[in-house]
C-alpha cells in the first residue's frame, strides 16, 4: 500500500499523464483526471484494496473453523448418505455419527436414522479426546433416534466418559428405536447422569440409554450413574432380544437399578448375560443384579458371579434380589443364579427376586449369597424370593443364610400370597424377629396357597 500511495504522488507532482494507468486498474475508464478527482480515483482504489482484504481475511477464517470442525467430527465416511454399508474407522468418525443421527451437523440432509443400513467399526477406539466438559454426546436422542444396525465388529472403545447432570437417554448410544447393537466392548466407562436438583437422570446406560429392537455380544467394564432405570448395558430395554452381554463394575442409582438392564419391558428377552464382581446400589425400589425390574418379559441363563465371596453386591430399600428386583406382569425368570449378597432396608428381599407378582414365575434358579434385610424394619426376606403374589417359585433353592428384618423371613419365601412354592429347598441358617420359616416365612390368603415337595435342612 506504501509502495501504491509513493507512485500516486509521484504521479500527481511529477507525472500527471500516467494517470489514465491507474484510473484504469480501478476501473474507472480511460477519462482524463482533473484536480480533485486524482484523489477520488485513490480514495476508491484504497476502499477495494480493504474490501478485499477483508474478504481474504473472512475466507480464512471460515475454512479454518471447517477445518477444526471436521478434525473434531469427520464425515468423510458417510459421503452422500445412500444405502452404506458405511466404516467407522477412528473417535472422529464415531463423533460424527452421533452428529448425523442428532441432526446437529448442520449439512444435507439435516439428520440420518439409519434405518435399514449398516455401520461397522473396523478398529479399537480411543476416546479420550473427548472427556473434557460433558464429554461424549451420546449417538441418538429422542427426537432424532438410531435404527440401523451398529456392528462393533468386536474391537473395543475405551475411555467413554458422560458427565451429563440432569439429562436423560445417556450412553454411547442415548436412543435406538427398533435397531440393533452388536459384537462390541466398552472398558473402563465413566457415565454419570445426576442432578443435585432431582431432574433428568433417566434411561442411562453402558451401551444405550434406551433401546428397542436388539443388543447381543455388548461388554461393559466400569461405572454407570443415573436416578432411574440405569443399567450397565442398557438403561430402559423394551420389546428387545437382549442376548450374550455382560457387565462388571458398579451401578447405581436410586430407582429399576440393575447390572445389565434396568428396566426391562413389553415382551422383552434376556438371554445368557453375566454380571460379574457387580456391585449394584439404589436408594429406592427395583434393584436387581442383573435387572431392576422385569415387566411382561422374560430372562434365561442369566447369572450374577463374583471372582471371590462378597465380589458382588445387590443393595436398596425395595424389591431388591440378586437376579431382578421386581418380577410383575406375567415375566419369567428361568435358569438363573446368583452369588451376590443382597441386602435391603424395606420390603421384599430376595437372592433370587424382591417380589415375584401378578402371574409370574421363577423356575430353576439358585441363590448362593447370603440375604439380609438391615435397619430393623425390613420385612419379607427369603432365599430366592422376598414375596410371592399371585405367582409361582418353582425348582429352586438357597444356600447362603437368611438374616435381619421384621416380620416374615423365610429360606425360600418371606411371604406367599395365593402363591405356589414348589420342588424346591433351602441349605442357609434363617434367623428373624418374627414369621420365620426354613421354607416360607409366613402364608396369607391361605385359598390358592401352594408349598409342595419343597424342605430346609437350615
Amino acid at each position: 500500500m506504501e509502495n501504491f500511495m509513493n507512485t500516486t504522488n509521484k504521479m500527481i507532482g511529477a507525472d500527471y499523464k500516467s494517470v489514465p494507468r491507474i484510473y484504469k486498474f480501478v476501473g474507472l475508464g480511460d477519462s482524463r483526471l482533473r484536480g480533485n478527482d486524482v484523489f477520488a480515483t485513490v480514495k476508491t482504489a484504497r476502499n477495494r484494496f480493504f474490501t478485499w482484504a477483508l474478504w481474504v481475511i473472512f475466507t480464512l477464517c471460515l475454512l479454518s473453523f471447517a477445518s477444526q470442525k471436521m478434525q473434531a467430527q469427520t464425515y468423510g465416511w458417510y459421503g452422500s448418505g445412500g444405502p452404506g454399508p458405511f466404516v467407522i474407522n477412528d473417535a472422529d468418525d464415531l463423533a460424527g455419527l452421533a452428529e448425523i443421527v442428532n441432526g446437529t451437523w448442520g449439512l444435507i440432509p439435516a439428520s440420518d436414522n439409519f434405518n435399514g443400513k449398516t455401520i461397522t467399526l473396523a478398529a479399537d477406539i480411543n476416546l479420550s479426546g473427548y472427556t473434557t466438559g460433558d464429554g461424549w454426546t451420546p449417538i441418538g436422542k429422542d427426537t432424532d433416534p438410531f435404527s440401523g444396525t451398529f456392528d462393533g465388529g468386536n474391537h473395543t472403545i475405551t475411555h467413554l466418559k458422560i458427565d451429563g447432570s440432569g439429562i436423560s437417554f445417556i450412553g454411547l448410544f442415548g436412543y435406538v428405536d427398533g435397531g440393533t447393537i452388536k459384537n462390541l466392548q466398552l472398558d473402563g466407562v465413566a457415565v454419570r447422569a445426576v442432578s443435585s436438583s432431582g431432574t433428568g437422570g433417566n434411561n442411562v446406560g453402558g451401551v444405550v440409554g434406551i433401546v428397542s429392537g436388539s443388543v447381543s455380544n455388548c461388554h461393559v467394564t466400569g461405572t454407570v450413574e443415573g436416578i432411574t432405570s440405569v443399567g450397565g448395558v442398557a438403561g430402559w430395554a423394551r420389546a428387545i432380544v437382549l442376548a450374550d452381554c455382560t457387565s462388571e463394575g458398579a451401578i447405581s442409582g436410586a430407582y429399576q437399578i440393575g447390572g445389565i438392564a434396568g428396566r426391562i419391558t413389553d415382551n422383552s428377552n434376556m438371554t445368557d448375560c453375566t454380571a460379574t464382581d457387580i456391585i449394584v446400589t439404589g436408594t429406592d425400589n427395583s434393584i436387581g443384579g442383573i435387572a431392576g425390574s422385569v415387566d411382561g418379559s422374560e430372562i434365561d441363563g442369566c447369572h450374577v458371579t463374583g471372582a471371590s465371596p462378597g465380589s458382588c453386591t445387590v443393595s436398596g430399600a425395595s424389591n431388591v434380589g440378586g437376579v431382578a428386583g421386581t418380577v410383575s406382569h406375567g415375566s419369567e425368570l428361568t435358569d438363573c443364579s446368583s452369588s451376590a449378597a443382597v441386602s435391603g432396608s424395606g420390603d421384599y428381599i430376595g437372592g433370587v427376586a424382591g417380589g415375584v407378582l401378578s402371574n409370574s414365575s421363577v423356575e430353576d434358579c439358585v441363590s448362593t449369597g447370603n440375604v439380609s434385610g438391615t435397619g430393623g424394619t425390613a420385612s419379607r426376606i427369603g432365599g430366592v424370593a422376598g414375596t410371592v403374589d399371585h405367582s409361582v417359585i418353582s425348582g429352586c433353592h438357597s444356600t447362603g443364610a437368611i438374616s435381619g428384618g421384621y416380620i416374615n423371613i423365610g429360606g425360600i419365601a418371606g411371604l406367599v400370597l395365593a402363591g405356589a412354592i414348589k420342588n424346591c429347598y433351602s441349605n442357609g441358617n434363617v434367623n428373624g424377629d418374627d414369621g420365620v420359616g426354613g421354607v416360607v416365612g409366613q402364608m396369607k390368603n391361605t385359598i390358592g396357597n401352594v408349598v409342595d415337595d419343597c424342605y430346609s435342612t437350615g
